[in-house]
């Protein structure tokens, strides 16, 4: 892969925590911030992110089923929106998408196109997961506080040990103290994700979330800050 791509991938510990909308808003963001920008839906059976972002109008392909269509893709077959690259998934289909070996190649090939990759990773049981998380310079779990939560997290942690950095959805009731959560992982804090009425406005608007001030875009600074490894680049999104 080209050494100039940055490749973050994001993982939710559990559902319902805003992993695949803070993917998007880092995708967006550093777009936005002229790093062009993959971004990558992993996540079998899901809604597609190219209907979280927008662009389920826009032509081009999406997760082709088989693996002979998934070898033969190129960045010129995928839809853009607003500047970014998306790769996303067809909604719920039967079979599946294989995210096996030909497809961890052809997302490899895909990123080297780009400044910056963003994945939306599958669950850490996923039978590939190891090959995906391994794809990436940097993995960031998303967890959220409450003792349940915490629970998934440290089950996510056990079966695929590649998270560097974490994000915290705090629980609106019982929910654990943030830096006892990242001490019991033993994961570094990046940032605390609020709940955010702007993601809402944005999918009605077909827009990118986190592109208007608010937690959401202040997370996806952060995870970017991290993802472009400290360079100056970095420091432009903070």
């Amino acid at each position: 892969m080209d050494q100039r791509t940055s490749v973050v991938g994001l993982t939710g510990a559990s559902g319902g925590l805003g992993t695949s909308t803070l993917a998007a808003a880092v995708a967006g963001l550093g777009q936005m911030l002229g790093h062009p920008a993959l971004l990558v839906d992993l996540v079998p059976n899901g809604a597609g992110l190219d209907q979280l972002t927008g662009c389920a109008h826009e032509p081009g392909r999406r997760w082709p089923v088989h693996e002979e269509d998934i070898a033969s893709l190129t960045s010129h077959h995928l839809p853009v929106w607003g500047g970014v690259t998306v790769l996303s998934q067809r909604g719920p289909t039967r079979p599946p998408p294989a995210l096996g070996p030909a497809a961890v190649g052809a997302v490899s090939r895909l990123a080297a196109d780009h400044a910056l990759a963003v994945l939306d990773l599958p669950r850490a049981d996923h039978p590939h997961a190891a090959a995906w998380f391994g794809l990436c310079d940097t993995v960031v779990l998303v967890a959220g506080t409450a003792p349940p939560q915490i629970a998934a997290a440290l089950v996510a942690q056990a079966l695929a040990p590649c998270a560097s950095r974490l994000v915290l959805r705090p629980a609106e009731e019982a929910g654990l103290d943030p830096d006892d959560v990242a001490a019991l992982l033993g994961l570094p804090l990046v940032h605390l994700l609020g709940h955010d009425r702007s993601v809402a406005r944005s999918v009605l608007e077909q827009e990118w979330p986190g592109l208007v001030p608010g937690p959401v875009r202040d997370v996806a600074a952060a995870v970017l800050s991290v993802a472009l490894r400290g360079t100056d680049r970095a420091g432009e999104a903070a």
